[in-house]
């Protein structure tokens, strides 16, 4: 039987430890599982509507006009990006 203080606090704080990192190891690995998304057929999908970007990582809808994903942080399809041009400091956006 656990006596003194000072173990029963290291006992316990263990087994908080584990807790966590047990829950951590669980969704890291239902968030990475491939069967996650098994049976989904892509033409039974829901169709976003229009002025929405759909990540291809996640399926997480986002806003056009912004480049990563608010979810997985991937990129999106079709965003816009910004370049130096050597005539103009400021740059450009392009496709």
């Amino acid at each position: 039987m656990v006596t003194s203080p000072w173990m029963l606090a290291t006992t316990v704080g263990l087994i908080a430890v584990h807790g966590v990192l047990a829950y951590y190891v669980y969704r890291l690995q239902t968030r990475l599982s491939p069967d996650r998304f098994e049976g989904t057929d892509p033409d039974e999908l829901v169709q976003p509507d229009e002025g929405v970007a759909v990540c291809p990582e996640c399926g997480a809808a986002n806003e056009l006009g912004y480049r990563f994903c608010r979810s997985c942080v991937g990129p999106l399809p079709g965003a816009v990006t910004f370049q130096r041009d050597s005539s103009n400091p400021l740059g450009r956006f392009t496709q």
